[in-house]
């Protein structure tokens, strides 16, 4: 079977093939993080540097977010599978992925125009939902939002609604997430 080889130009839509990471394991629900569809590529991979592919997920309120073995959890697809269900979810990005991601896309307008294109509308001076959590009570955590306009990292006040977006790294050989 020939190997699959990974190469996107700046601005390109890439399309992926779903694939399924679990996560949690119960006896009724088991949850994993996924990825797949289309990214918009905002740096291409090079010997120096992995590239990095960006799928802005939409604008969503706090209440559809929950923690689930200690990240950020959003269902956004279900598999009923014979025993159980599956619930996946898109991984957050991390606060050092995301500021990333944001600063090329500030600095390319290009990139901007390219996520209009395909119908992935993203304001890089937003708010972001992250990966990083908050404690809340003795064990629970809640999810935290990113504010690129003040570069301020907060706990959602349970009112506001931000941007999710998912990053995948990649090399020519790999897809890194």
């Amino acid at each position: 079977m020939a190997k699959e080889e990974y190469k996107w130009n700046l601005g390109e839509v890439a399309t992926i093939k779903r694939t399924v990471r679990p996560m949690k394991e119960g006896s009724i629900n088991a949850y994993g993080h996924y990825v797949g569809s289309r990214y918009i590529c905002i740096r291409e991979a090079s010997e120096e540097q992995q590239g990095i592919l960006l799928k802005v997920l939409g604008k969503v309120p706090s209440e559809y977010i929950k923690v689930v073995d200690g990240e950020p959890f959003c269902r956004d697809e279900q598999d009923d599978l014979f025993a159980k269900t599956r619930y996946l979810s898109y991984q957050f990005p991390t606060l050092e992925e995301l500021k990333e991601a944001l600063n090329i896309i500030r600095n390319d307008t290009s990139l901007v125009f390219a996520f209009d294109c395909a119908q992935m509308h993203i304001n890089p001076r937003s708010s972001f939902w992250v990966r990083e959590t908050a404690p809340k009570l003795l064990f629970m955590k809640r999810p935290q939002v990113y504010d690129a306009f003040h570069d301020v990292l907060h706990t959602d006040t349970g009112h506001g609604v931000s941007y999710r977006v998912s990053i995948i790294h990649f090399t020519a050989e790999e897809l890194i997430w």
